[in-house]
């Protein structure tokens, strides 16, 4: 059975919910599990791997200001947890989908940093409602939701500010902020797709930018497990 992991996110269980709810709806042959900080160092098992949304990423994890008054609830703890994940998920080449600020840290995993708060900074789209994005052509995601322009939800203050080493631009919004980012070097990962927005909270199922990720995700966890089940019978032959 293909199995998913998904980052707590240590905060809200009804938020934490609609991720289970959003990979379930759309295959229910999926096996779902929590990544928990106390109970699970080991990002290998997992065929394919959700990075969750909440806290703030530590400025201290990208050389920010650590005392900024506009930063919100950080988590040291889970910061440096969700790091050893990607890293050992990008050895495995474990597809990756980051979701809000799951593409922060994993913009600090590639040595990027982050606006502490995107007011503060003086961008002017409300990064906490609805918006536009215009999505870049001949990226992974324009493959994906097959469009130029699309809406999404948003519920975020912080934001990339230096894009991470080996990373590209997938979306932006209308003020400049990144919207999404892929690799650059695709062969890293069978799939590695990071959104600002909640693609697991837009109940719009005409929206490309939801539910069509998800398939995306879900085809290339399918496929990693199958790599590893065929590599699997593979070593088992040359045993016996």
């Amino acid at each position: 059975m293909i199995k998913i992991g998904i980052t707590n996110n240590y905060g809200s269980e009804a938020k934490f919910k609609n991720y289970f709810d959003w990979i379930s709806k759309i295959d229910s042959t999926v096996k779902l599990e929590t990544i928990n900080i106390e109970t699970d160092l080991q990002a290998a098992k997992y065929d394919g791997i959700i990075l969750s949304g909440g806290h703030d990423v530590d400025p201290l994890k990208y050389g920010g200001n650590k005392n900024h008054p506009k930063l919100g609830e950080i988590y040291s703890e889970r910061d440096e947890f969700e790091l050893k994940i990607i890293e050992c998920a990008m050895n495995e080449k474990i597809p990756i989908l980051g979701i809000c600020r799951g593409l922060q840290i994993g913009n600090v995993f590639f040595n990027g940093t982050l606006h502490e708060d995107l007011v503060h900074e003086g961008f002017k789209v409300d990064h906490k409602n609805n918006h536009a994005i215009k999505i870049n052509s001949q990226t992974l995601l324009s493959q994906i939701v097959d469009c130029e322009n699309a809406q999404i939800n948003s519920a975020h203050h912080q934001g990339i500010k230096k894009l991470g080493e080996g990373l590209m631009i997938s979306a932006t919004s209308p003020d400049g902020v990144i919207e999404a980012v892929e690799l650059e070097n695709k062969n890293l990962n069978l799939f590695f797709l990071l959104v600002q927005w909640h693609p697991e909270r837009i109940n719009d199922e005409t929206n490309r930018c939801s539910n069509s990720i998800g398939k995306t995700f879900i085809k290339a966890a399918k496929e990693n497990y199958s790599k590893k089940y065929y590599l699997m019978k593979e070593e088992q032959n040359e045993v016996n």
